[in-house]
């Protein structure tokens, strides 16, 4: 065990000497307005924002991002945006790619970086919800007085397990994957790990709504979810 131990810290001090190699960027993005924060964005940096996210999905969708974050900086907020990149001019081209870079809602810096240890999670399957779960659910949530529609599909599978996927069509994200589908008697909950969000919500005994709250990364809002039936 003591070998094995001492053999780790050798691998891993070759590699943090070693020169970065190229393959992964790091993107720095910082608003340029002092004090800006999501809670008091104008409705023109909204509607950048929307396009900021779209613009993140597409890189996502193409397997060009690896990963969006955001920084609670005490003296600011600020961004990650993790791309995979050959050079880093191909990843300077990616950040002024950014609708929000072209508007100067942010300034950007690219960085080379090299991931030393990470931890991949296997997603487990979800288990099939009862029938009057199954379908296409809309909603909306209005964060910072901004309206984001949200569609939520529930579909089961011949091994007993849901296929459940949200959309968020304003956003231009689709087919995101949730997990951790729990769904008892009239009340479900599920999450959307990427964004780190999560749902919890009671069907109506008539089967055509369900009431609940959205959390991402603050207090819950309202989000009621209604079955499109078919036309």
């Amino acid at each position: 065990m003591r070998k094995s131990i001492l053999l780790l810290t050798l691998l891993s001090g070759a590699a943090l000497a070693q020169a970065p190699a190229t393959g992964q960027f790091l993107l720095r993005l910082d608003p340029t307005r002092a004090g800006f924060t999501l809670q008091n964005m104008t409705a023109d940096e909204g509607r950048l924002a929307t396009d900021h996210v779209r613009y993140l999905k597409s890189l996502l969708d193409s397997g060009k991002l690896k990963l969006a974050a955001q920084a609670f900086d005490p003296k600011g907020l600020w961004g990650i945006v993790i791309v995979n990149a050959p050079d880093a001019e191909t990843a300077r081209t990616l950040l002024e790619g950014d609708p929000a870079i072209k508007a100067k809602m942010f300034r950007g810096e690219v960085m080379p970086l090299r991931v030393v240890f990470e931890k991949v999670e296997v997603q487990k399957a979800n288990p099939a919800v009862a029938a009057q779960f199954e379908g296409d659910w809309e909603g909306a949530l209005s964060p910072m007085g901004n309206t984001l529609r949200v569609i939520v599909h529930f579909k089961n599978q011949p091994d007993m397990t849901v296929k459940a996927t949200i959309d968020s069509p304003d956003q231009g994200a689709t087919g995101l994957d949730l997990s951790d589908v729990v769904q008892k008697g009239s009340s479900i909950e599920f999450q959307l790990r990427m964004a780190k969000g999560s749902y919890k919500g009671e069907l109506n005994k008539e089967g055509t709504e369900i009431s609940g709250q959205w959390t991402q990364g603050g207090a819950p809002v309202a989000l009621n979810l209604k079955k499109v039936t078919a036309k």
